[in-house]
């Protein structure tokens, strides 16, 4: 499963304030800040994010590694 396919709430307030809720998953980007990356890769991604996808986290490949766990 890709991290496009969790659900993804983003909140506006700050850009680094970004929640992967899963079933078994509840992680911030402030939890993981260092992690934060551009989710340019991820088009699915875009629609969530308004501001063109800009820059939502350096996080993908992290978080997907532990969701795969």
């Amino acid at each position: 499963m890709t991290i496009c396919e969790k659900r993804i709430p983003i909140h506006f307030a700050s850009f680094a304030t970004v929640e992967l809720i899963d079933s078994d998953l509840n992680i911030t980007a402030e939890t993981f800040e260092p992690f934060l990356f551009s989710f340019a890769e991820s088009r699915k991604l875009n629609g969530y994010l308004g501001h063109g996808g800009l820059i939502v986290s350096r996080l993908a490949g992290f978080v997907e590694n532990l969701i795969q766990r």
